[in-house]
């Protein structure tokens, strides 16, 4: 990547820097004022917790911490574990046991853009 590109995807992005991160909701070019900020933070986090099944842990002033839970495919463990006669009924078990839920904070910066980092 050219080192214009860089520039123009702005160095204070968190994106940027963190690449496990996940933009929400992309904001503008220029500062936005701190309601729209809110309203942002708000619309960006009310999608993210209803696709992820997520849930507030708390709001910090950085930011709001939030939780997802472990995502472990029961129907494909489910069929596995039929076509190896049960055999398979022990990796399912140690998925689940060593399955945890993920926490984000989830912020927006000030041209309104929202990023959910992992903790």
């Amino acid at each position: 990547m050219s080192s214009k590109a860089a520039r123009q995807m702005g160095a204070n992005d968190s994106a940027w820097r963190n690449p496990e991160a996940e933009i929400l909701h992309l904001g503008r070019a220029e500062p936005v004022p701190p309601a729209e900020q809110r309203d942002n933070l708000d619309r960006a986090l009310q999608l993210y917790l209803g696709r992820t099944r997520g849930r507030i842990v708390e709001r910090t002033g950085h930011g709001i911490v939030v939780e997802r839970p472990a995502q472990v495919n029961h129907v494909l463990h489910a069929l596995l574990s039929l076509l190896t006669f049960g055999l398979w009924l022990f990796a399912w078990l140690l998925v689940v046991i060593s399955s945890h839920p993920r926490r984000f904070l989830v912020t927006v910066d000030a041209c309104g853009a929202v990023h959910a980092n992992p903790l």
